[in-house]
């Protein structure tokens, strides 16, 4: 069980009366300002003394344990998908689905109006989809962190690990998120729907031994989610992206969606997108895993 939310409300009860409601005022005059969806290590040093930053590792649990950035925790990305659904990467929805998702909301140990910056050892892939989810549930105070541990490890600098409240999130599902299959059926037929396959070569022809005929769905622009990356590994700058989206024909005001193999695979271009100035973009949480395998949809050969 995550202890961090007791210590942190224990804290606020020894200091109060401190210089920490400065780090308060601080903190309410922040959330009148839009939470970036991507940052970098400047931004984090900028408010590495406030007491409502929190950093989230997503790595997995050893190579956490072996590394991370100061005061960051762990959490597993995976607790974002459903393990009941019949197609992996669907998001999670199990049982009183609110009632979960508020458990796994709980478990990261947040408080209302915390920043929340999260990073991987993956190139932001998997801590793009807790970002994703976090906002999906509300939180709309959440961000990938456009670095590594071994950015920050070249040029350490301290980060505060506090809260200037006790109040915890709750759950508030919020829409324009993600669609399932039936939704992008129904949408097929729209000409101005912008459907983008984000799957890289290799997993476009790899069939899972079988399970995941190759192909496409109908009207897919290609759009790899790795060619949103630089040659470091990082999210490319909005404005390379804007040129890279303009040759493709994409309009940033038109309704987007993205799938994959995965439904969980689409965060990372899911924020690359929103970074860009996208306004209406959502995943397909199901994925071509599902889409493919369903013998009355529409599909194309890999062009």
């Amino acid at each position: 069980m995550n202890l961090e939310p007791i210590s942190r409300r224990n804290l606020l009860a020894t200091i109060a009366g401190t210089g920490l409601f400065l780090a308060a005022g601080n903190r309410i005059q922040a959330q009148k300002e839009a939470m970036p969806f991507v940052v970098d290590l400047d931004w984090v040093r900028e408010r590495a003394s406030r007491a409502d930053l929190r950093l989230i590792d997503v790595s997995p649990l050893h190579v956490y344990r072996d590394r991370h950035i100061a005061s960051a925790t762990h959490a597993w990305w995976r607790d974002t998908v459903d393990p009941n659904y019949p197609v992996f990467g669907a998001v999670l929805t199990q049982g009183d689905e609110e009632a979960h998702r508020q458990r796994v909301l709980d478990s990261l140990g947040l408080f209302t109006g915390d920043d929340v910056v999260v990073y991987d050892d993956a190139d932001g892939f998997h801590a793009a989809r807790m970002v994703w989810f976090l906002r999906f549930l509300g939180f709309a105070r959440a961000a990938l962190l456009n670095a590594a541990f071994a950015d920050w490890d070249a040029d350490r600098f301290e980060i505060v690990a506090a809260s200037s409240t006790s109040t915890s999130p709750k759950v508030d599902p919020q829409t324009g998120f993600y669609l399932v299959t039936e939704q992008l059926l129904n949408r097929l037929n729209n000409r101005t729907l912008q459907l983008i396959d984000i799957r890289t070569d290799a997993e476009r022809v790899d069939d899972l031994d079988g399970q995941m005929p190759p192909g496409q769905i109908p009207g897919s622009i290609r759009f790899p989610w790795d060619d949103a990356l630089d040659d470091n590994g990082r999210l490319k700058a909005p404005e390379l992206l804007r040129e890279h989206t303009n040759d493709l024909g994409l309009d940033p005001a038109q309704e987007t969606v993205v799938y994959g193999r995965f439904g969980s695979d689409t965060a990372l271009s899911w924020l690359a997108l929103r970074n860009a100035g996208f306004t209406n973009v959502l995943s397909y949480d199901r994925g071509w895993a599902e889409w493919s395998n369903a013998p009355d949809l529409p599909r194309e050969s890999l062009t």
